[in-house]
């Protein structure tokens, strides 16, 4: 593996406890990619979902196939350290991401796009990343170097 990378989403309210937004490693969804893996590698994500919310995880111009689930202990005190320093290491994700383990079901498994996450957990998985993914045997048309 090249690299192992953290991705953290949180929900943001307001003052009177409104959805706001959704952030990924600390910045609001509409800004752009914060990850940058290189064509060819295969890299280990651990992507942490600190909502209350089931979530579809979803990445661009590669495919991924989930290691492993695993629930959060403590998940409001992990989600209180992030909200400080938006560093899953300080924050110490060992500690945190030791609850139950969410089996994969069968039809879940293999590579894949998109794959809906559990609530106050954390996912594992590879990630292959290609830059140009054919598709029948056509360039990705939403890529830049396709049109």
């Amino acid at each position: 593996m090249s690299q192992t990378r953290y991705i953290a989403m949180y929900k943001y309210t307001s003052d009177v406890d409104e959805l706001t937004h959704l952030y990924i490693n600390g910045k609001p969804y509409e800004e752009s990619a914060t990850e940058m893996p290189k064509e060819g590698t295969n890299e280990i994500w651990n992507v942490i979902n600190l909502t209350q919310d089931n979530h579809p995880v979803h990445i661009h111009l590669g495919l991924f196939t989930v290691l492993d689930q695993t629930k959060l202990v403590n998940g409001e005190e992990f989600k209180g350290c992030m909200s400080k320093t938006n560093d899953e290491i300080k924050c110490q994700i060992t500690k945190y991401a030791r609850g139950k383990k969410i089996e994969v079901a069968a039809h879940e498994k293999g590579w894949k796009n998109v794959y809906n996450m559990k609530p106050v957990s954390k996912l594992e998985s590879m990630l292959s990343y290609v830059e140009r993914m054919i598709i029948r045997g056509y360039p990705d048309p939403m890529h830049a170097v396709s049109r």
